[in-house]
Formats: structure tokens, sequence, C-alpha cells
């Protein structure tokens, strides 16, 4: 029965679907069960086995074929079932382009499969996922401390607003890429911000579960030093190989230490395995990723992709403790974090002159009726799987209070502070509530002394 969930539920399978899936002979029966369940929820299932993959170091897949490409194209779904290799990165970036829906098992071993794949409280998964999104959306800073050494930790800064995260929570809706093993919440950090050191002591791709922790020590977004066992001799050795790989192709070789990204991880029932893409779903971990992010709508492109997986880190995001210890916080009070009141906001007003100006920035805005008031609504769209979201301007006494602003501010035209407040409120509380709108870049202010 849980594949059966997992099918309809995660992977959005509908009657009358034409469901396509491409595998290789590793992972061939791992697409027959998939293939088995979808035809009995009533899809059109069509199987392309590549050619045979027997060793990790054989030659990769580069392109797809036309074939290949005429199938995917003709289908609701794909589920790319392969044995994972950094090299095709390029092969199933091809495939996520074409695909409308697209999932990854990566290596999991079929006995694994059955056991581990839809142990999954799915709405529990969507719903922490959705705050965790929202809150990395409007983050500026976050700090990451390890169990390993809390001495040491790493920082980062978050776009706040102006980069929107990302979530893996089901594979419902527009979709760029999953893995089926749902559970996670990610975003990629501002460039050239991360500095500090991180312990990564549960999984590494490419190599699996870490006997010993690998400690990266990171300056200006980039990982300066590898320290550890045998594992970080590996992980050494793998980015040394993608420097050749990013030569060969004309990329700068540098682009493969680079912080690509922050995960963290949502799923209750998951456990660990030993291998990244799964572990990293477990709920209270905490993943960065080294390299690849353009199928993450990010900038950095190498061959590689490559997960750090912490197990019991500390996250603070803005000065919230969101995790400590690998406890995450119950998702009724992530819910009420960081809802602004404008109050907060009264040091910051004062520096605003009753003669700045305000635009605001159309389509992003929204006016929502909500219990008997009018409230105002920011809108955005997961940078991943394509959701439309609405969150609301600061708490709500606060949001009444801007949408009477916002439907004050003329479409395509600046309007001062003096005349908002003749219309509205006190002047002072104007300010108060336009330097959030501001947090939460709904308007421009042209300041005036």
């Amino acid at each position: 029965m849980g594949l059966e969930i997992g099918m309809s539920f995660n992977c959005n399978v509908k009657a009358g679907e034409n469901v396509l899936i491409i595998t290789d002979p590793p992972k061939l029966e791992v697409g027959k069960t998939f293939g088995r369940i979808a035809h009995e929820l009533g899809a059109c299932v069509t199987i392309i086995l590549l050619r045979d993959i027997t060793e990790r170091s054989i030659k990769p897949i580069k392109e797809i074929d036309n074939i290949t490409l005429a199938a995917i194209r003709a289908s609701d779904m794909v589920l790319l079932l392969i044995t994972e290799m950094p090299e095709e990165l390029e092969f199933r970036e091809q495939i996520i382009e074409e695909a409308k829906r697209n999932s990854k098992l990566g290596c999991i071993l079929k006995e694994d499969f059955a056991f581990v794949k839809f142990r999954t409280d799915c709405k529990d998964i969507v719903e922490r996922t959705k705050v965790l999104t929202e809150i990395l959306t409007k983050a500026k800073k976050v700090i990451i401390k390890t169990e390993y050494d809390k001495s040491h930790s790493l920082e980062m800064n978050l776009g706040g607003w102006s980069r929107t995260a990302g979530s893996d929570a089901s594979l419902r809706g527009k979709r760029t890429f999953n893995d089926q093993q749902a559970g996670e919440a990610f975003i990629i950090p501002t460039e050239g911000t991360s500095n500090g050191e991180i312990c990564i002591d549960l999984t590494m791709s490419q190599i699996g579960a870490l006997s010993e922790p690998i400690i990266l020590k990171v300056r200006k977004g980039k990982v300066i030093e590898i320290r550890g066992g045998r594992e970080a001799e590996e992980l050494k050795k793998l980015l040394k190989k993608g420097e050749a790989l990013s030569d060969q192709r004309g990329i700068p070789p540098a682009n493969n230490y680079l912080i690509a990204e922050l995960g963290i991880g949502t799923n209750s029932k998951a456990k660990i395995l030993g291998m990244a893409a799964e572990d990293e779903k477990i709920l209270g971990t905490v993943h960065i990723a080294l390299g690849n992010n353009t199928f993450l709508g990010g900038s950095i492109n190498t061959p590689y992709h490559i997960d750090g997986v912490t197990k019991r880190p500390t996250l603070i995001i803005d000065g919230e403790t969101i995790i400590e210890n690998g406890k995450m916080k119950p998702i009724e009070v992530l819910r009420n974090l960081f809802q602004h009141n404008y109050m907060d906001f009264f040091k910051e007003a004062q520096d605003l002159s009753s003669f700045s100006h305000i635009r605001k920035i159309s389509e992003i805005g929204k006016v929502k009726r909500n219990d008997q008031k009018e409230l105002l609504y920011r809108l955005w769209e997961d940078v991943h799987e394509g959701r439309k979201h609405e969150t609301r301007v600061g708490d709500s006494a606060t949001a009444e209070l801007a949408s009477k602003i916002w439907k004050r501010i003329p479409e395509g035209y600046s309007i001062s502070i003096r005349e908002l407040a003749k219309e509205l409120e006190a002047e002072d509380k104007v300010k108060m509530v336009l330097c959030v709108m501001k947090t939460y870049e709904l308007i421009d202010i042209k300041r005036t002394k």
C-alpha cells in the first residue's frame, strides 16, 4: 500500500497519464516496480532501458538520443531511475528541461527500495517544508553549528526576498528536479558570503556514510581547506577530478569548491541509509552542497553537485534557533516566527523624511479579506516546485495597515509619505509600516532629506 500512496501523492500519477521510466540494468527491477504501480493507477507506462552500467568508471551518457527525447516530450511524467554518476549531470539536466515532472532515485539499492521509499507522512512533510521554505525566503543570515565541534560555525547571508527558496515535498505542480524521498527546504546562499567551518559527519555525495567527520573551512563562499581522515582524502580527489572535467569544458575549476546550496531536512520518517540524496531529507539535518546549482536556479556550473549532511546541527536563522542539536521546533512555533510588527521598526522609521517618495513594485502584492479584515500579502513562487505562495506582510495588525497603504499608492506613480499620512494614520505609524513593506520588497523608497 505504501508504494501506491507514494505514486498517487508524491508523484501525482493519474489515470490516463503517460508515464515514462528511464532506467538501466542495476535499477531495472525498481523501474518495473514503479511501472506496475503506475499501471495499476491507470497510467500508460513506457520503460526505456539504457546501456549496461557495470562500473562507475564507464564512459557516461552525454546527450539524450532522439528516441528517448521524443518519448520524454510525449510523457506526462518522467521517472529517472539510473545509477547515479556525477559525470552525467548534464544528461540529467537535459531530461529535467524536457520533463514536466521528474523524479530520481539515485543510488538506492533495490532491496532498500520497498522498505524506505514512502515511509512518509505526506501532509506533515508538505506543511513543515512550506513553512521552512518561507522562512528561508525571508531570511538574511544563517549560522550553522555542529555537534562535533560547537566552537566552529559556518555563517552565510541569504537574499531576504531577493532570492526565493525551494522545496522538495512531493512531485505535485510544475517540476524541475526531485528525489523520490521527499522532505527538504533549500536555498542558494548569496555568493561569496559564506565564512567559517562546518563539520560534515553523516553522509557525503559520491562517498557515502562517513566513518569520521570531514571539516570544511570556507572563506568568501569557497572551500579553502578540507580536514579529516580517509574520506576527506576521497573528497579531495573527487574535487580534483571535478577540476579536470571543468577545465575540459571551459568552466572555471574553482567552481567545484563554491558553496552552492543550504538545505534543511523535513521528513520525520526518513531513516539513515548512507546516501546523501536520502539522508539529507531526515528531519533536523542540515546539508550544504558544493559545485553545480544551475538545476536549482543558480549560476554555478560544474560537473558535480556534492551534498554533505550533518546529523545533529544547531541552525540559527536571523537570530532565531530553528534547530538545536538536531531537534527542530514544532510547526506551530515555526509558523509564528518572523511575523513582523511595525513597532519593531521604530528606529529605522526615524531615518525617513516626510518628503520621501514611495513607489509600489506591482504584481507582487495582494490585498485579501481575512476574518473581516483586509490584509496585505506578498506573492512569491517556490524556485524549485513552481508553486505560488502568499505570505502575510507582518502580523495581522501590520498587514491590515499595510493593505490600506498599498491601496493608496497609485500604480506606476510615486506618492510622498506626507500625502499618505494625510489620508491614513499618524505619519510615524505610516513610516514604520512602510519599513516593513520595504523588508518584504513590496515598495521602493526614494529617500530625501
